[in-house]
């Protein structure tokens, strides 16, 4: 008997999602997300349209029925705005609204502002969570990509700017070790030369006397 219950009072929540008389309809909305199970399709649109960092805006939310497009009526619903990683708006507590739709006042900051949609029942129901997540941008991003570039170029030109070192520590240590060898070498010729060159008195004094000897006229033999 509580099987037969059960199945009913799902055919009645489904009926309910898909056949009951809608009494609000869909308007035009910024952006149309469809929950991660796809049960229903998440409506939102700011006022203004072009919200302005850190002033106060309106977010509406209008629940959908995927079939229909009409807007769902009676949804318990959580919100939570983050920007950065921080919290921004909410997260709120379970909350009930029976026309199927919400008014929020945010205070979007400048960058991606997240915004994810929790439902946790429809029709008075509890169904399991479903998430619809969005984002709503301010700033424009394009302007910043476009800017990138020249950037990258500037700090090329820079590098490009910048002396290039000709030579390495280690190949400047080479040459002068190269210079020093070079030095001694030229050193050492040098003094072997000297030596080379040097007078020995001794042998001086000897090839003196041979050459006067050499020179010395002979005496005629007398008759």
């Amino acid at each position: 008997m509580k099987a037969h219950l059960g199945i009913f009072g799902m055919m009645v929540l489904v009926m309910g999602i898909f056949a009951s008389p809608l009494l609000a309809s869909a308007q035009t909305h910024q952006q149309v997300v469809s929950t991660d199970i796809g049960t229903l399709k998440v409506g939102v649109s700011t006022e203004p349209a072009s919200p302005k960092p850190g002033e106060t805006s309106k977010m509406k939310i209008d629940f959908l029925n995927p079939q229909s497009g009409n807007i769902q009526e009676h949804i318990d619903y959580t919100v939570l705005v983050t920007n950065g990683g921080n919290a921004v708006f909410g997260p709120i507590p379970l909350t009930h609204t029976s026309l199927g739709s919400a008014t929020i006042p945010v205070q979007f900051k400048d960058g991606e502002n997240k915004v994810v949609i929790e439902v946790q029942g429809i029709l008075f129901r509890p169904i399991p969570t479903e998430k619809a997540s969005f984002s709503i941008t301010l700033g424009d991003k394009s302007a910043a990509t476009k800017e990138s570039p020249k950037v990258a170029e500037k700090s090329k030109q820079k590098q490009a700017d910048k002396p290039k070192p000709t030579e390495t520590k280690d190949k400047k240590s080479d040459k002068k070790d190269l210079k020093k060898d070079s030095k001694k070498k030229t050193a050492d010729k040098e003094e072997l030369k000297k030596k080379e060159t040097k007078k020995d008195p001794k042998k001086d004094k000897k090839k003196d006397t041979e050459k006067k000897a050499v020179k010395k006229p002979v005496k005629k033999a007398e008759i």
